[in-house]
């Protein structure tokens, strides 16, 4: 198409003459169109003054407004009342509590046929007839959906009607943001609204996204938030309205989504703009369901509904399962609250009162072709697109966590001395990547010798499983006529599972990884009980060093290695279980380590006990310090970390009650036979026994600086907190690794006997050190 005409070359060669272009949206005559808002309201006196003042002030306005009390217990019905007396084309409507739908139905019913003319004496915004105006009879009728909890910008209404004219949307949605507050500025909710396979709502902007008026284009969407929809009439009665059976969420998207399969079309235009509190995703709103798990609830049942031929049966499958997985990525990610939302939306799902065949009924009205249905998967997101969006949440949180780290605000940014602060901040993270750098480098330096023919080996390793089927068999068949396999093969399979299931490859990270991983893994616990980051450093670069000091990288000890990530991840979590506890909360440190102690316990049956023993002995201290109502909050969270691993190897238990031994023995312990016992004055310097120990000037010198600092930190300043403790796990995993090496056990079917490997207590002995000498050194630091 040819877009200069003949005589204006000179035009068509200006680079500038977009300036001149005006837009024909802007241009459009809104007489030509009437608009019905309707705002619905329940409890909602606390925001709706806000709301009715943008409503007022818009320019230009509703030709009518409609203020819906839905059955509300607060002074919504005075507030109403009190606004329509104040404005000659507003009328107030009630309403049954329950269905935003019902509500809107009842509001639409009580103003006059939009086409007669007569509007119930509501009259033009002006208040006076316009001569100018057309009739009744040739003006397009719209319906503006609000709520009480939003405020349309003053210029809100005209972008939409000129934009849904000009592209002959049928429905339009505006750009909904967050109000701004004394400290955060405008953040993005919403620009329209689409759904995902599994049902998540997808609202095209990023989430804790500013403001800032980047978003300009308009793009077609499926459907949007009713706060705000505009919706041609005659689209809407013909869609038979919002449905009932989607009260309070979704019921936008859901009406969207008919209206592009009827052949119609929706905008999401940013020119126009709401402020929406979101009160009811919050769940701000009292005496109401409007929460995250009605949504999740709702999201998968619109999905459900629209599914077709076979998928009718295997999407609510899919759904639940997904949401299975998903309760348990949060419980790891230690979000119980999350979770329990999860688990909400699946009991809602399921028990959801013929709410999938109501939805089905509606669409099935709408006789669709298959262009508009392609047209609507076309505005979904992809298959994977939840996983790219975890991938976003975990970037974002890592990135939050560096900020934090380095610090950042007004105060570090307008003097010296804030700078030479903020400089020593980088300095310490820089050190800290360093460290890390460093330690990646000695972890593949010390096991470069593992690495025959591209294949990991050792002399305490077992063959990998040659593929992921094989990997999952070696857990799955029953071992000595009870049940399974060892968990800790199960872990390995899972693990091989998400490395592109290559089992080898599983085990390679593991014990070629295990300085670096472990350094990763201390360091939480490091900045929760140590201020100096001196002090940290040292502790966490010792502590990951005991796996390749005690021969777990060269000897390729998978349970060493593993029990050495682990270990610092369920101290961390029962530190903080006992903190929150006597402050009244430290759930979610319960689950995070019932999680993590599940897997250690997989790999090492022996710190089952150990860790019960902690949990007892934290209880008692702080029962003695803090009370019986304290100790009591403490055991109420630990039942929960025993529960989750009971629960979770409950397969396992039966073997270990029928064959007591296996519960000092792991991954390790098979291949080691009955060797001589080492001496304690090897165990003080931290040699096991076996091939391919450092050489002995290493140990000497690396085990002698660990007990000098411990002794130091003792000597100094005995009285710190928690060195008591982390002297009696020292010492106590010390004499455990004695007495460990003074038995022989069977092994398998009893057929084999074998001398339960040290290493492991060891690891706790000497990290128990390593924390001692930690806890003193920082008390005195801080002197």
């Amino acid at each position: 198409m040819d877009t200069h005409p003949e005589g204006t070359a000179d035009d068509a060669v200006d680079p500038w003459a977009w300036v001149n272009e005006t837009d024909e949206a802007e241009s459009l005559d809104l007489g030509a169109h009437r608009v019905t808002a309707v705002l619905v309201s329940h409890d909602g006196a606390e925001w709706l003054p806000a709301a009715l003042d943008g409503l007022a002030h818009l320019t230009p306005g509703p030709d009518r407004v409609v203020l819906v009390d839905a059955g509300s217990d607060d002074e919504t019905a005075s507030v109403l009342a009190e606004a329509a007396d104040a404005q000659d084309h507003w009328q107030v409507a009630s309403a049954p509590a329950g269905s935003y739908a019902g509500a809107v139905r009842v509001g639409l019913d009580a103003v006059t046929d939009p086409g007669s003319g007569d509007s119930d004496g509501a009259e033009d915004v002006d208040g006076a007839e316009d001569a100018d105006r057309p009739e009744d009879g040739d003006r397009t009728d719209w319906v503006w959906l609000l709520h009480d909890d939003a405020v349309p910008r003053p210029d809100a209404l005209g972008p939409l009607v000129a934009t849904a004219v000009e592209r002959g949307a049928a429905l339009a949605t505006p750009r909904l943001v967050q109000p701004a507050t004394r400290q955060d500025p405008a953040r993005l909710s919403e620009l329209g609204v689409s759904v995902s396979r599994s049902g998540r709502r997808e609202v095209h902007v990023d989430a804790g996204e500013v403001d800032q008026g980047q978003h300009d284009t308009v793009n077609e969407v499926l459907g949007g938030s009713t706060c705000g929809l505009l919706v041609r009439r005659d689209v809407f009665d013909e869609l038979g309205g919002l449905n009932d059976a989607l009260p309070a969420h979704r019921d936008g998207v859901d009406l969207g989504w008919r209206a592009w399969l009827a052949g119609h079309s929706v905008v999401a235009v940013p020119a126009a703009c709401v402020e929406h509190r979101q009160v009811g995703l919050g769940s701000l709103r009292s005496g109401t369901e409007d929460d995250a798990a009605t949504d999740r609830a709702y999201g998968m049942a619109l999905v459900t509904a629209h599914a077709r031929g076979i998928g009718r049966v295997l999407t609510p499958v899919r759904l639940v399962l997904a949401s299975v997985l998903r309760i348990l990525g949060f419980l790891i990610g230690k979000a119980p609250d999350r979770a329990r939302d999860e688990l909400a939306g699946i009991v809602g799902f399921v028990t959801g009162h013929g709410r999938v065949r109501r939805i089905r009924a509606r669409v099935g009205e709408i006789e669709a072709d298959d262009r508009a249905r392609a047209r609507t998967t076309a505005l979904r997101p992809g298959p994977f697109s939840g996983v790219r969006r975890a991938v976003d949440a975990l970037g974002s949180h890592w990135a939050d966590r560096d900020q934090d780290g380095l610090g950042s605000g007004l105060d570090e940014l307008t003097g010296d001395d804030f700078a030479s602060q903020e400089d020593q901040r980088f300095t310490w993270r820089g050190a800290y990547l360093v460290t890390l750098a460093v330690v990646v480098v000695a972890a593949l330096v010390a096991s470069r010798r593992l690495f025959t023919q591209g294949a990991l080996g050792g002399p305490a390793l077992l063959p990998a499983a040659s593929d992921l089927p094989s990997a999952f068999d070696q857990w799955l068949v029953p071992v000595a006529d009870w049940f399974q396999g060892p968990p800790w093969l199960g872990v390995q399979a899972a693990l091989s599972t998400l490395l592109i299931g290559r089992p080898e490859w599983a085990t390679t990270v593991l014990v070629a990884g295990a300085v670096p991983l472990t350094f990763l893994s201390v360091w939480p616990l490091a900045a929760r009980l140590l201020d100096d980051r001196r002090v940290r450093l040292w502790a966490g670069v010792s502590y990951a060093l005991l796996p390749v000091l005690l021969g777990g990288s060269t000897q390729a000890r998978l349970g060493l290695t593993v029990t050495a990530m682990l270990l610092p991840l369920v101290a961390r979590a029962l530190v903080g279980l006992v903190a929150g506890a006597v402050e009244g909360h430290g759930w979610r440190a319960a689950w995070g380590g019932g999680l993590a102690l599940t897997l250690l316990v997989a790999y090492q049956p022996m710190t089952a006990p150990l860790a019960v023993l902690a949990l007892v002995v934290a209880g008692v201290a702080v029962g003695l310090e803090h009370g019986r109502a304290a100790a009591g909050a403490v055991a109420a969270r630990a039942a929960l970390v025993v529960g989750v691993v009971a629960v979770a190897l409950a397969p396992w238990w039966p073997t270990l009650v029928t064959h007591p031994s296996w519960w000092l023995l792991g991954p390790d312990s098979s291949l080691d036979g009955v060797a001589e016992a080492p001496s304690v004055l090897e165990f003080m310097i931290g040699r096991p026994g076996g091939e391919g120990l450092p050489p002995l000037w290493l140990s000497v010198i690396c085990f002698a600086m660990i007990w000098l600092v411990a002794l130091a930190g003792a000597i100094l300043r005995p009285t710190a907190t928690g060195l008591r403790g982390s002297w009696a796990v020292g010492l106590g995993g010390l004499a455990l690794a004695i007495v460990l090496t003074r038995l022989v056990v069977p092994s398998g079917a009893g057929e084999v006997w074998v001398r339960p490997s040290a290493a492991v207590p060891l690891l706790i002995g000497l990290g128990g050190l390593v924390l001692a000498g930690a806890v003193g050194v920082d008390a005195v630091s801080d002197d």
